[in-house]
């Protein structure tokens, strides 16, 4: 059996190949019944010689398509007939770009089935590498559509460094994944967050992502994906995330509430010590307006956003409140959720010490107490700090046992260095960490000047609030 029909009963058999096609003329058979999703017909036609459906599977159309690519954007696929025709392909068409430079794993993981997903990425994991235009990868799309715990797994098996990698909108699939569910989250009475299933789901998924997060950020050593099993694991690792809101950290801390006092590591540290260290969350990414690209002031009392109630909806992004950028003429309640911006930083600390003031009291076993901690990690009066004096005041006269310096002399030291490599003055992936200007330096950006300011307030709230340390 060929391209040329013999006899009437095959013509008419393969009838729709051309009474519904509009492609081109010398597009194979098979290829225009993967096109046209005639399962049965493509199922037929890959009974042929292997040597005729590897020929077939060979063809491109002018757009950069080829079989694959339109096989993976079926959500039909039947798995059988998928993974023949990913067998009979040429091995480089999974990474094979159309003209807007998606892969048909690009397409499986923004459409097509969780089989295919699968599939792909277990036979060609060198594709999961690839990114489009926007420099989107397979998991950049996956996040975006809030696919299947299955699918999401899939991709971080086959590359589990590019839940770190940025696209053209200086965003990535961490971020990512976090913004398309934020409101689900955030509003649990309102989405069917509220449903035990629904929470178990997403939950299994945010640990796939925050451990490959962290093995890119070089955290605490995980040797594989599913490391983070353990709810203790989980919470910590989505403070410390620079990708996780305070959303999902709330999830946890309200589990594992009644035990928050009682938890210790090795070292002496307590959740409050751990939670003073964690790097900068990624505001301005996170809250940024996807319409017109506006970012947040952070500080400013009542500054909401508005994010999507079904996750699955990834086309209408986030949107803020500003009268330029307004939604006339939509039902904004049906599709959006509206959130208050949360210093994360804060909103966590806030959380321990509410419950459990004295935390703010306990030294580690280096003898380190967590306002210590927190200033050496470059925390502000706005990120905590101000907390931590509340619920302790008198550490204010404490000096450190590591320098000799009160408190108010740590806030005025240059940037420590850090352990991980994250870089914390523009809360993103990995990269080249430029020289920042510290206090009495000239020039600068605009964000070393606010970081400045925020580090002269700092010490200016904590002799504010311990006058005698510097009076006569």
């Amino acid at each position: 059996m060929s391209n040329t029909i013999g006899s009437s009963s095959v013509t008419d058999n393969f009838r729709p190949l051309y009474d519904d096609w509009f492609g081109e003329d010398d597009a194979p058979l098979l290829f225009r019944a993967i096109n046209l999703g005639s399962w049965d017909l493509c199922r037929q036609l890959l009974s042929r010689s292997h040597q005729i459906v590897c020929n077939e599977l060979t063809h491109v159309d002018p757009y950069g398509y080829s079989a694959l690519h339109y096989a993976s954007w079926w959500p039909s696929s039947p798995p059988d007939i998928f993974e023949k025709i990913v067998d009979c392909s040429p091995r480089k068409f999974p990474s094979l770009p159309n003209r807007k430079g998606r892969t048909p794993l690009h397409l499986a993981a923004w459409r097509g089935s969780d089989e295919s997903v699968i599939q792909l990425a277990l036979k060609r994991p060198e594709a999961a590498s690839v990114t489009d235009r926007n420099q989107k990868s397979p998991l950049a799309d996956a996040c975006s559509r809030n696919r299947s715990k299955r699918v999401i797994e899939a991709l971080l098996k086959a590359d589990y460094s590019q839940v770190a990698e940025k696209t053209a909108q200086d965003l990535w699939p961490a971020l990512i994944f976090f913004r398309i569910s934020h409101g689900f989250v955030s509003a649990p009475h309102r989405t069917r967050f509220s449903q035990q299933s629904e929470q178990r789901c997403y939950k299994d998924k945010v640990r796939l992502i925050l451990a490959a997060d962290r093995r890119t950020a070089g955290g605490i050593g995980l040797c594989c994906l599913s490391d983070l099993k353990d709810d203790w694991q989980l919470l910590i690792a989505s403070i410390e995330s620079i990708s996780c809101p305070f959303s999902f950290v709330k999830v946890m801390l309200d589990r594992l509430h009644a035990e928050i006092p009682t938890y210790q590591e090795e070292d002496g540290n307590t959740l409050l010590h751990l939670a003073v260290q964690s790097h900068g969350f990624s505001y301005k990414r996170f809250f940024k307006c996807d319409r017109c690209n506006r970012q947040p002031a952070l500080h400013q009392s009542g500054e909401k956003a508005y994010f999507n109630r079904d996750p699955q909806k990834s086309h209408r992004g986030v949107r803020c409140c500003h009268p330029d950028c307004s939604f006339q003429g939509q039902n904004l309640s049906f599709h959006y959720v509206q959130v208050p911006l949360v210093i994360k930083e804060r909103a966590v600390v806030q959380y321990i010490l509410r419950q459990h003031p004295n935390l703010a009291s306990i030294a580690n076993s280096s003898g380190k107490l967590p306002i210590e901690l927190a200033l050496t990690s470059r925390r502000t009066w706005q990120t905590g700090i101000q907390e931590l004096v509340m619920a302790n005041p008198h550490c204010l006269s404490r000096v450190d046992n590591a320098m000799g310096l009160y408190p108010f002399q740590l806030a005025a030291l240059p940037e420590f260095p850090r352990t991980k490599h994250v870089d914390s003055s523009t809360c993103a992936p990995p990269e080249k960490k430029q020289k920042r200007c510290h206090l009495g330096g000239s020039g600068g950006s605009t964000v070393d000047q606010d970081q400045d300011h925020e580090q002269v307030d700092t010490i200016y709230q904590l002799l504010r609030h311990s006058p005698s340390l510097v009076l006569p």
